[in-house]
């Protein structure tokens, strides 16, 4: 069985956009996918922002939605407590929205990993104390 790849912003925008110091290396990781990525509505707020600028950067990203390859969920509503309980544990740190639901869907989506470039995925923590498994070119 395929693991659920929950895409983080970083990727999204380094696959979209060929001048991201990122671009190479998630596409190779893009190509290696068996499943379409899954990712929440708050990465495409923020992805939406940092793409506003790249060529055709926000009509790419809506492309890979309706083309299916980018699956968007709205977890906020079934894991709105997990989410509240992870604002507070991580307040004290620059974490935002995005971040803190795709730990509550890889809690709650077993078998799933996290496709990030973001550094912050080596300090967050389920809510079981164990690290969060991840796609990155950062060690885990």
């Amino acid at each position: 069985m395929a693991k659920t790849v929950l895409a983080d912003t970083g990727p999204i925008v380094a696959l979209i956009d060929r001048r991201d110091s990122k671009h190479a290396w998630a596409s190779a990781m893009m190509d290696s996918f068996d499943a379409p990525m899954v990712t929440c509505t708050a990465v495409i707020t923020e992805a939406i922002f940092l793409l506003k600028h790249a060529n055709n950067g926000v009509e790419t990203l809506f492309s890979l939605i309706d083309e299916g390859i980018l699956l968007v969920e709205n977890p906020y509503p079934k894991y709105k407590t997990d989410i509240h309980n992870f604002i507070l544990k991580y307040q004290n740190i620059s974490s935002s929205l995005a971040d803190l639901c795709l730990i509550a869907m890889v809690e709650n989506k077993k078998g799933s990993k996290v496709f990030t470039i973001d550094s912050d995925f080596l300090v967050y923590r389920d809510s079981k104390g164990n690290t969060i498994e991840l796609l990155s070119p950062y060690k885990s």
